[in-house]
Order: C-alpha cells, then structure tokens, then sequence
C-alpha cells in the first residue's frame, strides 16, 4: 500500500496546481510513473519534470549518449519502469 496517494487525475489537484499537471502530462503523455507521487507536492514535481526533460531532451550530449546512460543506470538499479 502507498504511503501516499497516487495522483492521477486533475481533480486531485488544487486548481493552481493545475498548470503543473498539464505540463507534465504534455511533456510525457499522460500522468504516470513516479510523477504520480511527486504530484503530491506540485513544486518538486514541476522541477523534477523540468530537469528531467533537460537532461533528456536539451541537454548538449549526443542523443545516443544519453539514451545509453539512462539505460545503463536503469538496469544498474534494475529500474523496470525505464526498461518497459
């Protein structure tokens, strides 16, 4: 059982948190993952997502570089979410 709620639908969210969610469900497609947790404190969620995507997307590395450490990390701490 969670410790925390999972968020998942807008509603769940006050309404000036609402900019935070749809930036995020934007960015990644839907509500998912471990933003479902983050969203429990908007502010982390809305700085996790921006660094994430940073490092993701506009970082100065090579894409292929990139996709390599992530997947290399993952499967050090045999992070099945990354893998799925």
């Amino acid at each position: 059982m969670a410790r925390l709620p999972l968020v998942t639908s807008k509603e769940q969210v006050a309404p000036k948190d609402h900019a935070v969610f749809d930036s995020i469900v934007a960015s990644r497609g839907a509500m998912q993952g471990p933003f479902t947790v983050f969203m429990n404190s908007p502010e982390i969620a809305g700085r996790v997502a921006h660094l994430g995507a940073y490092v993701r997307f506009e970082g100065s590395l090579d894409m292929r570089v990139r996709v390599l450490a992530a997947m290399t990390v993952a499967r050090g701490f045999e992070a099945l979410y990354v893998w799925g």
